[in-house]
Parts: C-alpha cells; structure tokens; sequence
C-alpha cells in the first residue's frame, strides 16, 4: 500500500449549502467526497454522477473516502479506473483517503494498487448519512 505520511487535513466544510448533506466537502480547492457501503455495479451510477458534478470546483482534485466501502465489485474497480484517468486529463489530482480493507484487496487482486494514490485520514468526514 502507499500510505503517504502527511498530518490530517484542517477541518472540512459542507461545499453545499442546502439541508440535505450528500457527503461532499471542500478544504481549499480539493473537493472531498464519503463513500459508503458498496462499490459495486449497484451504486456506481449514482456514485459517478456525484463525483462528476465536483470536478469543476476540484481546482486541484478529488478525495475519495473510501474508509467506509465494505464490497467492491468489477463495475467499482473501473470506476476508481475511471476516477484516476479523468483525473489525469484534467491534470489534478485523485487520493483514496484510508482505504478500506474491501477496496485494498480488490484493488491487490487485479494488481492495480499502484495505480492509485492513497493518503492514510485520521479525520473521518463530519456527516456520511447522504451516500
């Protein structure tokens, strides 16, 4: 794994201001978003659709959170493919944040561990209810 060995981020602030949280935070210009459960052929539409409308205010990238992810499928692992390669075009940056054990190993199994970059979060997002 590529546990980078930075301090835990500032405190992270809604990005939207609206009643119903949907697990998306900004700090600077990163944009931070929970994931929760599954990564699987299940959610991977609705989770796509949420990480695609923060690219234009992710002036420098994306976190995913994917502490909490406890099932990954074929239809995740290409998404989190997907994730990094649009990324990579738009020149900004993607960090899994403390990847669950079901993302590392089906991340392992496939051989794509180094693909991604990983940052080790000992902060956990303010309020995960809207994934």
């Amino acid at each position: 794994m590529n546990t980078a060995t930075e301090a835990a981020p500032p405190a992270y602030t809604p990005a939207n201001s609206g009643a119903g949280d949907d697990g998306v935070y900004e700090q600077d210009s990163a944009v931070r978003i929970a994931i929760d459960g599954e990564l699987t052929i299940f959610s991977v539409q609705a989770i796509k659709q949420r990480v695609d409308d923060v690219w234009p205010a992710a002036e420098h990238g994306v976190d995913l959170d994917v502490s909490e992810v406890d099932e990954v499928d074929g239809a995740g692992i290409q998404l989190l493919m997907y994730f990094r390669l649009q990324a990579a075009a738009k020149q900004r940056s993607l960090r899994l944040l403390s990847p669950s054990e079901a993302v590392r190993e089906a991340l392992s199994l496939v051989h794509l561990t180094s693909f991604f970059h990983y940052h080790a979060s000992t902060q956990r997002s303010p309020d995960r209810s809207g994934t």
